[in-house]
């Protein structure tokens, strides 16, 4: 009785050994496979300087926020001004002008759409004494000609009421511009021109003649 009894947990013995090495077997199995795939955690997606970072499984960029690939950027306008005209010296004048006029200069517009300066837009005029004054663009308009038309004031340290107006057409420009030395006008065909300084009253007409009509007489 005692020897069977003994062959019988012998038995058991190694069935139960069996079943633990069976039991192990299966569970290093299921970590082999499970350690197969990498974890993913919040600083193995952030930190993207390791070179384990570009083999992330596809599902990773899922959790990485996408970034703006564009940026609309202002437009930001010039301020610097513009040369209305190219002065040139000693050139003959393309006509004429008023024998009471003292001061002028032969300007090139060609190249230059002048009347079509944009509103804010500052530009340059050079006078015939050799210096310059700049204006900003205020207002712009169509004449019901098809000439195009702008206003605007002369940054003249003495004053800031000093006014000008260019209209341009098919093949004429004219300019007003008024400065603390006096008024200026310039008058172009086909690109060229004469800039020249508005005779004062005196010119026109020297003390003592008489610069009326007496109606009847």
């Amino acid at each position: 009785m005692n020897k069977r009894i003994r062959n019988t947990l012998a038995a058991l013995s190694v069935i139960g050994t069996i079943v633990a090495l069976y039991t192990s077997a299966s569970s290093s199995s299921s970590n082999e496979t499970n350690s197969s795939e990498p974890s993913i955690t919040a600083s193995s997606i952030t930190n993207s300087t390791t070179p384990d970072a570009a083999r992330l499984p596809e599902r990773a960029e899922l959790l990485v926020a996408p970034t703006a690939l564009t940026q609309t950027l202002p437009m930001v306008q010039s301020d610097t001004p513009r040369a209305a005209w190219q002065v040139i010296q000693g050139a003959p004048q393309p006509f004429a002008v008023a024998s009471a006029v003292k001061e002028k200069v032969t300007v090139d517009l060609s190249g230059v759409e002048l009347g079509t300066a944009a509103s804010g837009e500052r530009m340059n005029f050079s006078l015939p004494d050799g210096s310059s004054v700049v204006a900003r663009v205020e207002h712009t308009w169509t004449e019901a000609n098809g000439d195009k038309a702008w206003s605007g004031h002369v940054e003249d340290n003495a004053d800031s009421d000093f006014r000008i107006l260019v209209t341009q057409g098919s093949s004429s420009t004219f300019a007003s511009i008024n400065t603390s030395k006096g008024n200026y006008s310039l008058e172009s065909i086909n690109g060229h021109g004469v800039v020249y300084k508005n005779p004062e009253m005196g010119d026109v007409a020297p003390h003592g003649t008489t610069d009326y009509l007496v109606p009847g007489k």
